[in-house]
């Protein structure tokens, strides 16, 4: 069952896709899509109120993978509602507007530097502390969780929601100091004309963008992953964004080789080394 409330999450985000609703008029789509997503997250926890996990790895799955997933969105969704009903899609023409927005997002990344942290490295260790429901004890009932329903409920799971929204909130932020432009519009004039596209799996994509990241070349080692999966996406027109972080776990638990697609980037390098240039 899980698995089919991930596929569900996934539909819904591919389907109702947020890059384009900076334009103006679009108070009613944003509206159209915050209520879609509402329905898949309550239909989520109906399926999951009364749910028996198979084990401890599927409920860290179902909170740090599925829930989150479409939490973001929610996040993403509102805020983009908050820009039209505030202050109008015109605001970003503004870049000292804009500039406020990333320190503010950065300000929350900082306070959360903990956390930010475990997640930026991929650990797992505590895992089962954050993303597994919450624990019936007395001690847990302080005055925010006095109205949380505990059985589709965990302690970190809406942490990491905003964490993945607000990354990617940076992201078209970044996007409009660049080219004042929207996020749709970047991806495609952000490159030169003749847009290369990429053409092996997603897996493979996933793989080379994190031994970017864990090479420590990119932005002197700063960049993130989010960050780097964002140009990879506005580059080669994928969409790595929805599931990065399922697929480095996917490549983490291959049981032969992990690194299949460097070995292979290492062969065909050398092999080209050696016909051509000896």
């Amino acid at each position: 069952m899980i698995q089919k409330l991930y596929e569900l999450v996934q539909k819904q985000i591919t389907e109702k896709s947020l890059t384009d609703y900076f334009a103006p008029g679009n108070l009613n789509r944003i509206a159209d899509t915050l209520c879609g997503i509402e329905r898949v997250i309550d239909q989520m926890h109906d399926a999951i109120r009364e749910y028996t996990f198979k084990s401890v790895a599927e409920e860290i799955f179902f909170f740090k993978t599925v829930k989150p997933l479409i939490v973001k969105q929610h996040i993403i969704a509102s805020w983009f509602k908050d820009i039209h009903e505030r202050h109008t899609a015109y605001a970003f023409e503004d870049k000292t507007f804009i500039k406020k927005r990333i320190a503010k997002i950065e300000r929350f990344l900082r306070e959360e530097s903990f956390f930010y942290a475990y997640i930026q490295r991929l650990d797992e260790h505590l895992d089962e502390r954050y993303f597994t429901r919450l624990k019936q004890k007395p001690y847990l009932r302080n005055c925010y969780l006095f109205n949380y329903d505990r059985k589709i409920t965990c302690s970190h799971g809406l942490l990491l929601a905003k964490i993945r929204a607000y990354e990617k909130i940076r992201g078209y932020c970044m996007a409009f100091m660049i080219k004042k432009k929207g996020y749709s519009e970047l991806t495609t004039e952000f490159v030169p004309k003749g847009m290369l596209k990429w053409t092996g799996t997603k897996t493979e994509a996933a793989e080379l963008v994190y031994a970017l990241y864990f090479s420590g070349s990119i932005d002197y080692g700063n960049a993130t992953v989010q960050k780097l999966v964002t140009v990879f996406d506005a580059v080669f027109q994928t969409r790595l964004e929805t599931s990065i972080y399922r697929d480095f776990i996917d490549i983490k638990n291959r049981k032969k080789e992990s690194s299949k697609f460097l070995n292979k980037l290492i062969s065909r390098f050398n092999e080209q080394l050696n016909e051509r240039f000896i």
